[in-house]
């Protein structure tokens, strides 16, 4: 974890970070905080059962170490938002510290879409939680219902996208660009 520009190497445990993260790394996963916000961690031995998940599966009880990390909200939180990029093959602090988080523009981060563009990898993440559209520049993107869309080569005559739809309840989707 690093805070205020310091990195530390966290033992096993929970811990209250109230402002002032810059970036977590965890399994060669970098976690990185632009706009700051009250974060919590653990990083400890938990116990369960795959049963408590879905009533099909194993009832034994396992106890795992399990990583954590969660934006503190607090008790009633109203028009709050946060921010975090997650940026993956990250396992030393200098690559932590040399991370360019400028790259990852926050096109719209709202209650209706979440989307986020990449300008290094031309690559843009948009959810959207209905139908509707998304205005980012000169490019208006449309869908008929809720889904998941990466979309590559976003500046090129060539837009690749990939889609899923997270109810799992629909067989088609519409997407115009």
């Amino acid at each position: 974890v690093s805070q205020s520009g310091t990195p530390v190497t966290l033992s096993t445990g929970s811990y209250n970070y109230p402002t002032g993260v810059d970036w977590v790394m965890h399994d060669s996963i970098g976690y990185f905080i632009p706009n700051g916000g009250s974060l919590k961690l653990s990083n400890q031995p938990q116990s369960g059962s795959w049963y408590e998940i879905s009533t099909p599966r194993c009832a034994d009880m396992i106890t795992k170490d399990v990583f954590k990390l969660w934006f503190d909200h607090g008790v009633s939180p109203s028009n709050d938002s946060y921010v975090y990029v997650i940026a993956p093959g990250k396992t030393t602090v200098q690559q932590m510290n040399n991370y360019n988080t400028s790259n990852v523009t926050i096109v719209q981060n709202d209650g209706f879409v979440q989307a986020v563009k990449h300008n290094g990898l031309d690559m843009m993440q948009v959810v959207f939680h209905s139908a509707g559209i998304l205005n980012f520049g000169d490019i208006t993107l449309t869908v008929n219902r809720a889904c998941a869309l990466i979309l590559n080569n976003v500046s090129t005559a060539t837009v690749s996208v990939s889609a899923a739809d997270p109810s799992e309840n629909f067989s088609s989707l519409k997407v115009s660009w």
